[in-house]
């Protein structure tokens, strides 16, 4: 029975991986601010505890966990975001979760965040985060960027992942996997839109422009991006799935992207139903950790 803790547990992919591996998990503690995600987070997974505020929990009360995921909020340090940093409240959880790692000790950790996590402050802050963490002593601390698209599900999600092994046990981060074609992912039988606002018709007539095989091959892009920011994914890959991605438009089915597409998209099995509305559900989706991803990282960690 592997213990698990989480912090900014959001929609708790960790523990949909882990059931994925057929790990049997004692959900010892989840931490998340969002109403809604707690709704779903005792729903699926019963946690025994979940802390609303982690800026308010007392780490010397939680309990010592064999897996800690932490998925801190990447509003302060994405590249769409204010690159506020380490200055905002938001981005100190990082070090919240830093100081539960160095006071509990748990057998392993990953800590999740957005690739503009690196350069931050110059970088000062992912310098501070690894200098913190490596100094604990008794883990071998790994970091790489992972792609969503990398790991069997068509989205291109770059994320930074920090592994935390035992020092006896080393780690490598898995090996990219072939991307399957993403119609798998879209469900059958949903209805073409019949009339698009006027701003979504300016951005479908601009992706037209740049895009000559947008009506011919499948291109997924989204139409509530302004021309100075475009959003669009490779031919046949998803563009990174956002809080708001009801506007993610899929051109050869002439429609947008379905809750339940978004999250095959973010690796969750079809067995995972929302107990949440449409508009929360997507916006958990825009907010968590591909399943995928942690799948594949789970695998190399010898217990899980």
């Amino acid at each position: 029975m592997l213990r698990l803790g989480t912090e900014c547990s959001g929609i708790c992919a960790p523990s949909v991986a882990l059931s994925l591996l057929n790990q049997d998990v004692d959900y010892r503690f989840a931490c998340e601010y969002d109403k809604h995600c707690r709704q779903q987070l005792e729903h699926h997974y019963s946690p025994r505890v979940i802390y609303p505020d982690m800026t308010r929990r007392n780490v010397a009360e939680m309990d010592i966990v064999d897996l800690y995921v932490l998925g801190s909020p990447c509003q302060s340090y994405s590249y769409l975001g204010n690159r506020k940093g380490a200055e905002d409240t938001r981005g100190l959880l990082i070090f919240r979760g830093i100081e539960y790692i160095q006071e509990k000790r748990p057998k392993y950790f990953i800590v999740e965040n957005v690739k503009g996590f690196y350069t931050v402050s110059q970088g000062e802050v992912f310098r501070e985060v690894m200098r913190e963490l490596t100094s604990i002593g008794c883990y071998n601390v790994s970091v790489q960027t992972l792609n969503t698209k990398d790991y069997g599900v068509p989205q291109s999600r770059q994320r930074m992942y920090i592994v935390g092994t035992p020092s006896n046990e080393p780690f490598e981060f898995p090996e990219k996997v072939p991307c399957p074609n993403i119609e798998s992912f879209f469900e059958d039988d949903v209805a073409v839109v019949s009339s698009y606002s006027p701003a979504a018709s300016k951005s479908l007539d601009f992706y037209r422009a740049k895009i000559p095989t947008l009506d011919s091959h499948c291109h997924v892009v989204d139409l509530s991006a302004t021309e100075n920011y475009i959003r669009r994914g490779k031919m046949g890959i998803c563009p990174c799935l956002r809080v708001n991605s009801d506007r993610f438009y899929i051109s050869t089915r002439r429609r947008f992207l379905t809750v339940r597409e978004c999250l095959r998209l973010q690796g969750f099995p079809d067995s995972w139903e929302s107990v949440c509305s449409d508009a929360q559900t997507r916006k958990q989706c825009g907010n968590a950790m591909s399943v995928n991803v942690l799948v594949a990282i789970l695998k190399e960690i010898t217990t899980c």
